[in-house]
């Protein structure tokens, strides 16, 4: 929603009394030191697997952060908030947790347990416990950071994902150069594409982003700003994310059709997931405008229109210019915002900012002809 003033999880980058700013600082460092170690020999000899896997992750990452900001209809993540995700995801949870608990793992299983299982079943078994905790504490440290709270299962699934996706963009990297060291260099460009292409082309939807939305959102469930924890609940999608990169990564589905069946549900679940996620978070916008709307401040029907997708938005929107003209549907956009700002500043406990938007949605009553009770297709 374009017309959002207010940005959630706010945050300094000088916080030396918050113990949250000390972990991220500290950890993210250490993880791009040693990521940076990891790849530095790499560089060096495959200098166009470097430029090529860069050129595509910069297009790749734009593409993404464009994607996740489209949906954030009850609230838009600070640019802040992303860059401490991105870098939690890409740099402490990769280099600082990933890169070393992998092979720490898999070593432990193999002289522990068994060399064939850990060369079958080890990736299965350290990937989603390393990478998984690693993501899914990065939205806790980045909540912290912000001193703030998720109100929502959607803003942990918007955080987690932009967590998701600082980890995918950094291991996609490295992939590129797993997989031209095995080809021994002879084709640099070729091989990196190849990676790229199958990791963010044909299973695109399959991808840490997805798996740290999941984890994410149950971070929020567990953590709520108002009412009951729902800690089950919470814990089942964290898990979930867990249970999933597992299944993903382990030799059940060496054969492609399974593998192909796996990618084609996962997308489908998630799915179904978000359009459970947007009634939670239709439910908060309401429940935190209902006082305004009892004491008059506020019409019922402009909390209504205000819809929790895209595709009701735009459905909303045309309706609202078919009826009463171009200008009509900018000045929608204008008032969802609004009132949007003024829930999270009544959630937020914001007095001075709540009455300044209060205000001008009272302005907005009775002044065009759209301010009526219109609405085609109300939320529910």
């Amino acid at each position: 929603m374009k017309h959002l003033r207010r940005r959630a999880f706010s945050l300094r980058w000088w916080q030396p009394a918050n113990p949250a700013w000390w972990a991220w600082v500290l950890l993210t460092v250490a993880g791009l030191g040693y990521y940076g170690y990891s790849l530095f020999v790499g560089v060096l000899l495959l200098p166009l697997t470097a430029v090529t896997g860069l050129v595509v992750t910069v297009g790749l990452g734009a593409f993404w952060l464009w994607f996740i900001r489209r949906p954030q209809i009850f609230g838009r993540v600070s640019a802040r908030a992303v860059v401490a995700a991105l870098a939690w995801g890409g740099l402490a949870a990769t280099g600082a947790f990933a890169l070393l608990g992998n092979s720490a793992i898999i070593a432990i299983i193999g002289q522990g347990i068994s060399i064939d299982l850990a060369f079958a079943w080890g990736p299965a078994i350290a990937a989603p416990l390393t990478e998984e905790v690693a993501k899914t504490l990065g939205v806790v440290i980045v909540v912290l950071m912000a001193r703030s709270r998720l109100r929502t299962p959607m803003e942990g699934a918007f955080l987690g994902a932009y967590v998701g996706l600082g980890f995918e963009l950094a291991e996609n990297f490295l992939y590129g150069f797993n997989v031209v060291f095995m080809g021994f260099g002879e084709s640099q460009v070729g091989d990196t594409l190849v990676v790229y292409l199958a990791r963010a082309g044909i299973f695109a939807l399959v991808s840490h982003t997805i798996f740290s939305a999941v984890a994410g959102a149950g971070i929020a469930y567990m953590w709520p700003a108002h009412g009951s924890p729902r800690m089950m609940r919470g814990a089942a999608l964290v898990l979930t994310a867990v249970a999933v990169h597992g299944l993903w990564n382990s030799p059940l589905l060496l054969g492609l059709g399974w593998r192909f069946a796996v990618a084609a549900a996962i997308p489908t679940g998630f799915y179904w997931l978000v359009k459970t996620w947007r009634r939670d978070e239709q439910r908060w916008f309401r429940e935190t405008l209902a006082p305004e709307v009892a004491r008059g401040a506020i019409p019922q029907v402009y909390v209504d229109n205000v819809a929790r997708s895209l595709r009701m938005r735009r459905k909303h929107v045309r309706a609202v210019v078919a009826a009463y003209g171009a200008h009509a549907g900018d000045y929608q956009r204008y008032l969802d915002g609004i009132l949007v700002d003024l829930a999270d500043a009544v959630s937020a406990g914001d007095i001075d900012s709540a009455a300044a938007y209060r205000a001008a949605v009272m302005q907005s009553v009775g002044t065009l002809p759209h301010a009526a009770p219109y609405a085609p297709t109300p939320a529910t």
